[in-house]
């Protein structure tokens, strides 16, 4: 018994009868795609309604689908047979917890008519996967600082992937992570490849950042750095790559007098209470980490002064120490 697809209102495709790739891509029972709508902004994705045709008696409600759909493109019908590779040989273990089911991968001939009516005939492929939510909307993965429920869930899986499961990405961007109700799912492993992801730390979050040869995987430490606010930082960094290494700062003073002497940064118009302004920042969130910082050393110093004002009178009465002791 065969599978088919079916397109809204028959367009682009006239409904096309399937057969199983091979082997090894077969599901349980032959399916049927139905209602297959092009998602949008996406060329030859479509979403679709799927139910076995071997039940007969419909009970079974339709599961949503995603299908890769390629006619006629020998490359990426065979970049959708390499990830149906990757699904059954790496993936098939967590089908359904953190990525897609993989429905199958079929093959079949495909007939539409051009805007002029002209008939095109071809070969097409259909990859088959669980639809998995809605795509996150953002153009970075440090956007996701709002929502850290959804963030510390999405570490977790990444770090799944890649410590117990050996799988490396290779093209993760925000478009690859989906939200289904709250809960994170990656998509797209038509790059992937296996490998040993050896990590020497535990990946919690607000924690100083660890030496690089801790996190040796570029795709894991590239991941993590592109969340922006996971770990505490080793430096802050100011305008003009003017930098403090935070475990050296012990008053907002401290970082004050190293930025305000630096020229480069007159050429961006700020004023001494500017820095000011700035230090003391930087400072309070330092000291606010201070056993982070100094885990061998438990006693936290004052914070001290964080006045503009009263720091130029302390600075000016230091000044004139000697000359009221002659």
């Amino acid at each position: 018994m065969s599978s088919s697809i079916t397109f809204q209102e028959n367009k682009p495709y006239d409904p096309i009868t399937l057969s199983i790739w091979d082997d090894k891509y077969a599901v349980q029972a032959p399916i049927v795609l139905e209602d297959a709508t092009l998602l949008k902004d996406c060329m030859f994705i479509y979403k679709a309604k799927m139910k076995f045709v071997n039940d007969a008696a419909g009970q079974a409600a339709p599961e949503t689908t995603i299908v890769k759909f390629s006619s006629g493109d020998p490359y990426q019908m065979m970049k959708m047979e390499k990830e149906a590779n990757f699904y059954v040989d790496h993936l098939r273990t967590t089908y359904g917890n953190g990525v897609p089911t993989f429905y199958g991968l079929y093959k079949g001939d495909y007939s539409r008519k051009d805007r002029r009516g002209k008939l095109h005939t071809g070969k097409c492929a259909c990859l088959v996967l669980q639809y998995c939510g809605e795509p996150l909307g953002i153009a970075m993965f440090k956007q996701l600082e709002n929502d850290r429920p959804f963030r510390q869930k999405l570490v977790k899986l990444f770090e799944r992937l890649h410590i117990q499961l050996g799988i490396w990405h290779r093209d993760l961007y925000p478009y690859d992570v989906l939200n289904k109700d709250g809960v994170p799912f990656i998509i797209d492993f038509s790059n992937a490849l296996f490998h040993k992801c050896e990590i020497s730390v535990a990946i919690v979050e607000g924690e100083v950042e660890p030496s690089p040869d801790l996190i040796p995987c570029p795709e894991f430490s590239g991941f993590l750095d592109a969340l922006d606010t996971w770990w505490l930082p080793t430096v802050t960094v100011w305008h003009r790559a003017l930098y403090v290494t935070n475990d050296r700062v012990d008053s907002a003073a401290y970082i004050f007098e190293r930025i305000r002497l630096d020229r480069r940064l007159r050429k961006d118009g700020l004023t001494d209470e500017d820095f000011w302004n700035e230090a003391v920042v930087a400072w309070k969130t330092i000291h606010s980490h201070w056993a982070k910082y100094h885990p061998k050393d438990s006693t936290i110093p004052r914070l001290g002064i964080t006045d503009y004002e009263e720091y130029l009178a302390q600075k000016d009465d230091r000044n004139n120490a000697p000359a009221k002791a002659g």
